[in-house]
Parts: structure tokens; sequence; C-alpha cells
């Protein structure tokens, strides 16, 4: 659903990261988008766990969940 929102627009991304009490890190994916009638939604797309959260494994992550729906990375403008 989201997808068929966004189609080829352009993005932002929040990522949140946080350990919980299994000692575990997880991260958060927020996209932020405008939508065809010109309004702003910010829309809760994912939550995985992550063995750690240095700049390689994030984007690695990041980029695998948003191919993953056939959301392209580089129509990204903010994180």
């Amino acid at each position: 659903m989201i997808h068929d929102e966004i189609k080829d627009s352009n993005f932002c991304i929040i990522i949140d990261e946080a350990r919980y009490e299994a000692k575990q890190e997880q991260i958060t994916i927020i996209l932020w988008f405008v939508d065809k009638d010109g309004f702003i939604w910010e829309h809760f797309f994912h939550v995985m766990h992550v063995k750690n959260t240095t700049t390689l494994i994030l984007k690695q992550k990041v980029c695998n969940i948003l191919s993953r729906y056939d959301i392209l990375v580089e129509h990204i403008r903010g994180q």
C-alpha cells in the first residue's frame, strides 16, 4: 500500500534505534513523503533486529528492506 502511495516520488526516512531488555538492537524505519494531492504523510514502515548499529550494517538493512518493497533508494531526499 505504501509503495502505491509513494510510487516514484521522493521521500525521507527516519531510522530510530533502541536496545530492549534482551540486550538486542532493533531499528524502526519511518517514511515521510508527499502524496499526489500534496499532503504530507508519515508512515511507520518496518521494525527489524540488527546485530549492531554501524553505518554499513544500517545501510545494508535499510537498502534490503526498501528493495523488498520496490521502493527506490535513489529517491531518498533526507534522513
